[in-house]
């Protein structure tokens, strides 16, 4: 069974700097169109990370769709380094249908 990968990258500032189709889709987006979109409007409050730029994160929370819907989503994030700056690069997907059968 094949999966899609949902993944996402953002600056230390916030922005989402890099998305794939499949993300964008999670997040009910067009491919390119969350280019530039502070990642507090996806995921309010919930990308904060300490000060170790090797922290990883795993975990749930409320993903807020482009028609202001809402959804659980798990996330997986990792700090990096890009092309010389620091980023968040995370997988996220949408497990709100797997939670409804819990």
């Amino acid at each position: 069974m094949a999966t899609r990968r949902h993944a996402g990258e953002s600056s230390t500032y916030g922005t989402i700097v890099h998305s794939n189709s499949a993300f964008a889709s999670t997040f009910g987006y067009p491919a390119g169109d969350l280019i530039g979109i502070k990642t507090e409007e996806l995921l309010p409050g919930e990308m904060n990370f300490s000060k170790d730029p090797h922290e990883n994160r795993s975990f749930e929370t409320l993903g807020i769709k482009k028609d202001g819907t809402s959804s659980t989503v798990e996330i997986a994030a990792r700090r990096m380094v890009s092309d010389g700056q620091e980023v968040t690069v995370a997988a996220v997907r949408d497990v709100s249908r797997r939670r409804q059968f819990e």
